[in-house]
């Protein structure tokens, strides 16, 4: 799930500042977005940062999120464990979806 936002940063091919367009990829609700490419509006100069660094980055929060997920889930299972075993089936099909969606988002073009 990409994130764009608009703001006012300087350019340093126009040399001055003006609106640029910042597209983030990642998952943003758990914090974990990375900025992916800067653009311009006046030039349409486009500063895209590596992917490779980026899964990198990516790759280390994985990690921490999947030794992570046991604490998580013993805190859901305390709170309510009616909803919990509810909504674990679906939550087994999705987030592997999920994980990919974020990864392809990340490496693609």
């Amino acid at each position: 799930m990409g994130i764009i936002l608009k703001g006012k940063l300087y350019c340093l091919y126009c040399q001055k500042e003006t609106s640029h367009t910042l597209t983030y990829a990642g998952h943003p609700l758990s914090g974990e977005s990375y900025l992916r490419k800067i653009r311009c509006e006046d030039c349409k100069t486009v500063i895209e940062l590596d992917r490779i660094k980026i899964l990198e980055l990516y790759g280390k929060q994985i990690v921490k999120r999947l030794l992570t997920k046991p604490v998580r889930l013993t805190k859901e299972i305390r709170v309510d464990l009616t909803n919990f075993i509810k909504s674990l089936p679906i939550r087994i099909i999705t987030k592997s979806y999920r994980t990919a969606k974020e990864v392809l988002e990340i490496i693609k073009d």
